[in-house]
């Protein structure tokens, strides 16, 4: 529903959306978008539906027909492409299609096409083939019969054939390799690739000049020239075959059971969609082929005798062909141009296809002696099985952009034909026609879609068409494109802003640079000189550098909700539309002056101006309007109708032409419209220049340069159109543009060459002239000469003369005042373009006496100095101006006197100013009595006097001020000339309180609190950090220095109240109440130290006392309130009976009036008041059925009560007699807070020996200390009885200290001892920094705000320090012991600070390691020396040690200065150079006699390496030593080490060495002994060779045998060699008597052994021998 006025309209919201009934076939045709052939034998189509389908759509009809055929299909209404198949090569079909709904078919789209010519196969047709490492080749256009082909080179079973036929290069993988043969007379082969795994198959890309081969479970690609692999695909198992078909953009793959594709990989494979899609699925064994010219796949699934024929997406075409035998055995297929060739690995056969059948013939092969394996790797070497691509469309988009000598062309590729991948080869070359009138230049070979000429002619027509071309062939011509060249020297370009800054848009060229990318989302643009002024959402306008991208944006002050803004460059003025106000403002661009031009009927879309003639014009969205530049003589050009649909959008002017051209559009078409600028007298005339369906626009901007238009598109681009043409060109950033302006030279009215003077000077105020008498009086100024352009009007007003008018000539004339009537005069120069600044002048008629001053009235002040106890009185005298001044008033005389008070003075006499009214007396004596009084003059005379007024301290009260509080402001308000005295500028204040006697104002903002001085200055805040929560309100202390803080919820609470001690050394917020309920309000009665606040309980709201001193909380008044009446001070109370319910404000009375105290509203619109006990209760006002009282803040005074009552952003401030409860005034204003009264009587003292300490006499007590400090507490500053439950402030401590010397005697910090003072205000305070086991005097002093008493300090207290931590060690020294020991000594340090005895001790050594693990004492050391001995240490290692010293309890300690210390190293293991049976030769590396006392070695045979013994050794020195170990035993295991004592007297060993010696000789048998006449023996040891014999020898010592004769007595007889088998051996005598010695020996393979011992007198006996 709209709801139309005479120049506005208003719109309901939309309604539901509905549906007309269907009725007839569609009346529209469907829109072709692009039809094409992409084989010889189908066609394709892609459609949009018909705009207008007249009801549902159910498919479509389509009909393709040549000479010859025709053919009928349907679609699906979701179908939007159609293929139609089989169709003959090198026809012209003539394709149709209409919609068809419910009623039937409607209107036919038609367009020919046609299809592919038949590719033929070369005479050069060779195939292909292999067979194990074996390449067989057919005869160029005999493939019948198959030869060898010389690859000895080959040295696996070849896996993949393939080639690229233009570059006669055949690709071959065999094993791990992959081989280029050149194809021709030298087949001269190259390895291009090796890899270390098999490659299972190989395809060539012959448009890129990739290679793609199969390696294990990957495809891989590589360039032909330089084949560096890259991974194109993973899959889970190995491919079968693989066939790359850049033709038309996929790379197919094979398995046994099935066919995918994907998408033939860019240049960058990380960024392609690997994903693969099924083409062939679940089938037995498979083999495929490609034939890329037709898109067309063949595939053999093994199932019977069918060839299936499908598209490249897999589609069937049912087009299949049929074997005579049975597929199954066939494992490789190709085909091309009705050509076939199969093999079954043992045959190899080619076959041609007629109606579908194909009629196969073996090929004879030749036997190349392979013996085994089978064909595979078919390859059809022609020319038509590796197709070149041919553009099918013309390039799209052709634009051209001029300059003046130069022409800028663009273009898009030909569409892409149907059905190809991403990557389908589309690198087309384009050829170019240049059309100048009869002239024509053909460029080609263009590499780009895009190219600028230069060269041509300025202000020429030229017509461009552009073709793309391959080395396939060309494709069609575009449509031609027709443009004009700019006049010669012209360069203009554009500003357009979008999101991410401001880009010059070059108009002669296809590019744009971001220059101002700090101007982002500007709505509206204009520019002059070298800046840009421009505007955003939000409302402010900007100006910017143009040609410095660095420099800082500048708001212009001033301005707000601009939306369309231009500029006159005539007089650098920017005006603008008020988005909001629908107002036209300008502003000059020298002032900040702001001037309203006009109002507007409607949102202004543009606006544009005509400086040259002193017009503007303006769109809204359904009118295009105009006026003068300064607002006057407005009209309209153009006002749509508002039900048409159609919007305006856009408005620029053609300085060229003098015309104006604006957009109409609606959700169809785009219409330019054209008129007469209004100067040239042809209003109304409006002419249409061009209507189109295609275009559209965006923005409401539009813009003129040299006879063509730009506007922003849908898209967001910038749009071109030249005058008299319907073709376009788009400029892009990447981003939709918002708006901009084009920058050309502006045009200056004829005949000039600068810009005019249009702007008039002002009148001078002196020139200004009164000419005639009362009853006529005329008004003359000085004319304006400075203007040279244009006319010069001056506006005169008058308020007082009610007279507003435009003259032409500079007077004005005016009758009928009344004598020295007082009026205004305001002459205005202007012109359209601008105005001087006005002149004002006054006049007045002639003068009389003024009447009696009004309203006296006198005021005291009586003030108390509670510091200095300084008492006197101000006297303030007040009175109002006269009612009649008749004339200039000059001033007041005042008269005043303390006695004689009559009716009139005759005492003192002063003259005051006019301006003045009041006369004040300060500092006077408070025991008189003050009368005054007062008269105005004029020139003309005096007026008569005004009654006496008398004033003195019993009966005059003082000036009524209050306190007023605003959201952004607080005001002290005179409420007695209802005048605002004084404001103080502080944002989001919630309550505000003030302390008089410091004459600071404390204000309670939303997360602060603030303080000032009384005129606002000295601003301070006085937390550290924001307020944790809401605040709510605020009570101020003003003798106990305290501010109470009411925030909301917090934590577990509904309200928490809080103080800020402003006597506290840091300011900070501490909690000092929590209450589940919500506190309405806080109020504080310092002189009885009691907080008051309102909080519901039970769906009431009780008020509450609590007392500051108990910290207890008592409910005073509430209407479920019961007492105990049994309480004598109870008795009387009538507060509870009186049942009264609270709304939450309440008031505290703080000056002296007894014995009301508190004040508090109801909701039945009543005052009451009570004692501060909630006892004796009195109803103070009543407006019962009064709906506006409702109260928002309550405050009261001495003499009155005051409240604010608010009606929405209205606010009322009402007094009332605080006695009688009348309303004595009210005053209104806007959003007022809170209202507070504001007076030293609202903030009385007491007594001053309640507020200044007493001396302080209180001994200070240690309750704790450290080494370096005491804690100490000092006992509360005394006040008299009396005064316990005043408020007071937190008084200061003085801590005065210093060191107690044993010489002191009777000293105290007054006497004989310097003290140091530390200032507290807490009663704990902890003295740091002191010395460590040390005496300290404390005295303590008080001061509080009100007085000092520091200087009388109490009595003294001494105490200890508790033991410091000790200074380091001294002479700390090192001495290394051995190679992991080390002593570590030093000295007690200088400053032990405690008992030198219990200082404990540690050392510490490079880094964390510290012995002893805990700190120990002098006596606990070994002889109590200061000593610790360290072991465990690295060899040969650098140690920093440090000694640490610790006091007796504690573990804080001090370090000593390090100490270096390197150990010793220890002995190197000694190196076996060789071994013997007996000695073996060692090398040892000496250690330097530095450290070194002695050496020696030792070795072991003890299996645990326990028992050493020192071992004979002959050594020679030379850099290391070489020692042979002498004595050791034959096949012995021994260890040997060296062992070095250090200088330091210590020994270490070295790690050991083992070694086994080499085999010996035996060694030596047991001494013989007999047994029953039975020799005996032990065994020898064998040392490592086994014993073959023993030698056994006697020796007759006495010279007798009876058998056997001996030479001598001393030759040893060997009368046994045998063998012994156990470890005691035998040898029984059979041969010999008589007295015998006996020894044995052993014997091995490698000797003798060494004869045993001899034996003792053995006597031998034969047998039978007694």
């Amino acid at each position: 529903m709209w709801i139309v006025t005479d120049r506005l309209y208003k719109y309901s919201p939309e309604s539901r959306s509905y549906r007309t009934k269907p009725y007839g076939v569609p009346s529209s045709a469907p829109i072709i978008i692009k039809i094409e052939s992409p084989s010889p034998t189908s066609v394709v189509v892609e459609w949009k539906p018909p705009m207008f389908l007249n009801g549902p759509l159910i498919g479509y009809h389509i009909e393709l027909q040549s000479r010859t055929e025709r053919f009928l299909r349907d679609a699906t209404k979701e179908q939007l492409c159609f293929s139609i198949y089989p169709t003959k090569p090198g026809t012209m079909y003539r394709l149709s299609i209409a919609a068809r709904n419910t009623e039937g078919i409607g209107p036919l789209a038609s367009m020919n096409v046609s299809t592919l010519p038949q590719p033929e196969l070369s005479e050069s047709l060779v195939l292909w083939l292999s067979k194990q490492n074996t390449v067989y080749e057919s005869k160029a256009g005999d493939l019948e019969e198959i030869f060898c082909t010389r690859t000895d080179w080959i040295g696996n079973s070849i896996t993949g054939i393939s080639g690229d036929v233009r570059k006669k290069e055949l690709y071959i993988s065999e094993g791990p390799h992959i081989w280029a043969l050149s194809v021709g007379s030298s087949n001269h082969s190259r390895l291009i690739y090796r890899s270390d795994r098999f490659i299972s198959d190989l395809s060539a890309d012959w448009l890129y000049s990739k290679l793609y081969f199969v390696v294990d479970k990957q495809v891989l690609r590589c360039d032909v020239r330089n084949c560096s692999t890259e991974v194109v695909i993973s899959l889970a198992s190995s491919p079968v075959k693989i066939v790359a078909d850049p033709f038309s953009g996929y790379l197919f793959i094979g398995f046994m059971d099935s066919l995918y594709r994907m998408a033939l990989p860019g240049l960058l494979l990380e960024a392609e969609n690997k994903s693969m899609e099924t083409i062939v699925a679940n089938t037995s064994r498979l083999t495929f082929s490609l034939n890329p010219y037709f898109r067309r796949l063949i595939y053999i699934s093994g199932r019977g005798g069918t060839v299936h024929h499908i598209f490249l997406d897999g589609t069937e075409m049912g087009m299949n062909s049929l074997l005579p035998f049975d597929t199954a055995s066939i494992q490789q297929v190709v085909y091309s141009c009705n050509l076939w060739v199969l093999t079954n690995g043992k045959q190899v056969y080619i076959a041609e296809e007629y109606d579908k059948q194909l009629y196969p013939t073996e090929v004879s092969a030749e036997s190349c002696n392979v013996k085994d394996g089978n064909f595979d790797n078919l390859f059809l070497w022609d020319f038509s099985t590796q197709p070149l691509p041919v553009p099918l469309h013309e390039p799209t988009h052709l634009q051209v952009v001029f300059g003046s000598n130069s022409a800028a062309l663009t273009w898009r590729k030909p569409l892409t034909g149907n059905g190809l991948g991403p990557n389908a080869w589309q690198q087309w070359s384009y050829d170019l026609i240049i059309i100048n009138g009869n002239i024509s230049n053909y460029k080609e070979g263009i590499g780009s879609t895009n190219i600028t000429l230069y060269g041509l002619s300025s202000t020429t027509l030229y017509t461009f068409k552009i073709r793309a071309s391959s080395p396939g062939g060309k494709g069609p011509w575009s449509s031609i494109f027709q443009g004009t060249t700019l006049k010669e020297g012209v360069i203009p370009y554009v500003l357009a802003g979008n999101e991410v800054g401001v880009w010059k848009v070059f108009l002669d060229k296809f590019t744009n640079e971001n220059i101002l990318p700090s101007v982002k989302n500007a709505i509206d643009l204009d520019w002059l000189n070298s800046s840009l002024y421009w505007t955003n959402s939000t409302g402010f306008a900007h100006v910017t550098s143009l040609f410095d991208s660095d420099s800082e944006t500048d708001v212009i002050q001033g301005l707000q909700n601009v939306g369309a803004l231009a500029l006159d460059w005539i007089t650098n003025t920017l005006y603008w539309a008020d988005s909001e106000k629908n107002k036209i403002f300008r502003m000059p661009l020298n002032s900040e002056v702001i001037t309203k031009v006009m109002d507007v009927a409607g949102k202004i879309q543009d606006l544009q101006l005509d400086p040259l003639q002193g017009y503007m014009y303006w769109t809204t969205a359904q009118s295009v309007e105009y006026a003068r530049i300064n607002g006057d003589h407005p009209g309209l050009l153009e006002k749509l109708p508002n039900f048409s649909g159609k919007q305006i959008s856009g408005l620029t002017l053609d300085f060229d032409l003098g015309a104006l051209y604006w957009l109409t559009q609606d959700n169809i078409r785009l219409e330019i419209n054209q008129v007469d600028l209004i100067w040239k007298g042809n209003k109304g005339k409006v002419k249409k220049i061009l209507s189109s369906d295609s275009l559209k626009t965006s923005q409401h901007v539009l813009q003129y340069y040299f006879g063509k238009l730009v506007w922003i598109n849908e898209e967001g681009d910038l749009q071109i159109v030249e005058m008299g043409r319907k073709q376009t060109v788009h400029l892009s950033s990447g981003m939709p543009f918002i708006t901009f302006a084009v920058v050309h030279q502006k045009p200056l009215p004829d005949g000039l060459s600068d810009c005019p003077v249009v702007i008039p000077n002002p009148v001078p105020a002196s020139s200004f002239k009164i000419q005639g008498n009362s009853s006529w009086i005329c008004i003359k100024w000085e004319s304006v000469r400075s203007v040279n352009y244009g006319m010069v009007y001056y506006r005169f007003e008058s308020q007082a003369l009610l007279k507003i008018q435009d003259l032409n000539a500079p007077h004005y004339c005016v009758s009928g005042l009344k004598p020295f009537k007082e009026f205004d005069v305001t002459v205005k120069p202007y012109t359209y373009w601008g105005s001087a600044t006005e002149t004002q002048v006054t006049l007045f008629s002639p003068e009389a006496a003024p009447s009696a001053p009004e309203n006296p009235r006198i005021f005291v002040n009586l003030k108390k100095d509670i510091l200095l106890g300084v008492m006197n009185m101000d006297v303030e005298f007040r009175w109002n101006v006269p009612a009649q001044i008749n004339g200039v008033l000059r001033g007041y005389t005042v008269y005043y006197t303390t006695d004689n008070c009559s009716e009139t003075l005759h005492g003192e006499a002063l003259n005051v100013t006019a301006e003045v009214t009041t006369f004040s007396l300060t500092n006077v004596d408070p025991a008189k009595t003050y009368c005054m009084q007062v008269e105005g003059f004029t020139d003309a005379g005096s007026s008569s006097r005004t009654r006496v007024r008398m004033g003195n301290v019993t009966v005059t009260g003082t000036v009524p001020y209050l306190l007023t509080v605003k959201d952004r402001m607080v005001t002290i308000f005179d409420v007695d000339t209802g005048q605002t005295v004084r404001k103080m500028l502080v944002s989001a204040v919630i309550h505000v309180g003030y302390i008089l006697q410091t004459q600071t104002i404390y204000y309670l903002t939303e997360n602060l609190i603030l303080s000032t001085a009384l005129n606002g200055k000295d601003r301070t805040q006085l937390i550290e950090s924001i307020l944790c929560s809401a605040p709510k309100g605020m009570a101020v202390d003003w003798i106990g220095q305290k501010i109470y803080v009411l925030l909301d919820k917090q934590e577990n609470a509904n309200s928490s109240i809080y103080v800020l001690d402003l006597e506290l050394q840091g300011t900070k917020l501490e909690k000092l109440l929590s209450s589940s309920q919500n506190i309405y309000s806080i109020g504080v009665y310092p002189k009885k130290s009691l907080l008051f606040w309102t909080q519901p309980v039970s769906g009431d709201i009780i008020l509450v006392s609590y007392s500051l001193s108990e910290r207890l909380p008592r409910t005073l008044i509430g209407l479920h309130l019961q007492v105990d009446h049994s309480v004598p001070e109870a008795i009387d109370c009538n507060c509870t009976t009186a049942k009264l319910h609270l709304d939450g404000n309440f008031a505290v009375d703080t000056t002296d009036s007894e014995p009301e105290r508190l004040f508090f509203t109801t909701p039945d619109h009543e005052v009451w008041a009570s004692d501060l006990n909630g006892c004796i209760c009195w109803k103070k006002i009543n407006f019962t059925g009064a709906t506006d009282f409702g109260t928002t803040s309550l405050t009261v005074n001495s003499n009155a009560v005051y409240w604010i009552t608010r009606d929405g952003d209205q606010s009322t401030v009402y007094m009332a007699d605080k006695f009688s409860g009348k309303v004595i005034s009210e005053y209104q204003d806007s959003s007022l807070v809170a209202v507070m009264t504001f007076g030293e009587e609202s903030q009385p003292y007491p007594d001053p020996k309640c507020l200044i300490p007493k001396a302080y006499t209180s001994m200070p007590q240690v309750v704790n200390k450290s080494d370096t400090s005491l804690i100490i507490y000092i006992p509360p500053v005394e006040f008299p009885s009396t005064c316990s439950e005043i408020s007071k402030p937190t008084p200061t401590y003085i801590l005065h200290y210093a060191e107690y010397l044993d010489n002191y005697i009777d000293a105290n910090c007054t006497h004989g001892i310097q003290c140091y003072k530390k200032e507290v205000q807490t009663n704990i305070i902890e003295l740091k920094g002191l010395q460590s086991y040390t005496r300290y005097l404390i005295q303590v002093s008080v001061r509080n705000y009100y007085g000092d008493m520091s200087k009388e300090l109490g009595p003294p207290a001494i105490n200890w320090t508790w033991f410091g931590v000790p200074s380091a060690p001294q002479q700390v020294e090192v001495v290394v012991l051995s190679d992991h020991r080390a002593k570590v000594s030093w000295t007690a340090p200088l400053e032990p600070k405690g008992p030198i005895e219990q200082l404990r001790y540690q050392v510490q050594y490079n880094g964390n390691n510290y012995w002893p693990a805990v700190p120990i004492r002098l006596d606990q050391l070994a002889d109590g020396q200061r000593q610790i001995e360290l072991a465990n240490l690295q060899s040969g290692t650098e140690y920093q040690f440090q000694v640490l010293s610790y006091p007796p309890i504690g573990g804080s300690f001090s370090s000593s200065e390090i100490v270096l210390g390197k150990t010793f190293l220890t002995p190197q293991s000694p190196h076996l150079l060789s071994v013997g049976n007996i000695t073996a030769t060692i090398l040892w590396q000496f250690i330097s006699n530095y450290t070194m006392e002695k050496y020696w070695f030792e070795i072991s045979q003890d299996t645990s390496r326990e028992i050493w013994k020192q071992v004979q050794v002959n050594c020679t020195n030379n850099v290391d030593y070489s020692c042979i170990i002498l004595g050791l035993h034959p096949s012995r295991i021994y260890a040997v080490r060296a062992v070095v004592t250090y200088k330091s007297n210590i020994s270490c060993a070295s790690a050991m060495k083992v070694f086994e010696t080499k085999a010996g000789v035996p060694g030596k048998p047991g001494t013989p002994y007999t047994v029953h006449d039975v020799i005996n023996w032990i065994k020898a040891d064998d040392n490592g060779n086994n014993i073959t014999y023993y030698i056994l020898q006697v020796q007759n010592f006495k010279n007798e045998t009876r058998l056997q004769n001996f030479n001598n007595s001393d030759e040893w007889i060997t009368v046994y060699q045998g063998s012994c088998g156990s470890n005691i051996c035998t040898w029984r005598n059979q041969h010999l008597s008589g007295f015998y010695h006996v020894r044995v020996v052993a014997v091995n393979g490698i000797g003798m052994g060494e004869f045993s011992e001899t034996s003792g007198e053995i006597i031998m006996k034969l047998n039978g021998e007694k």
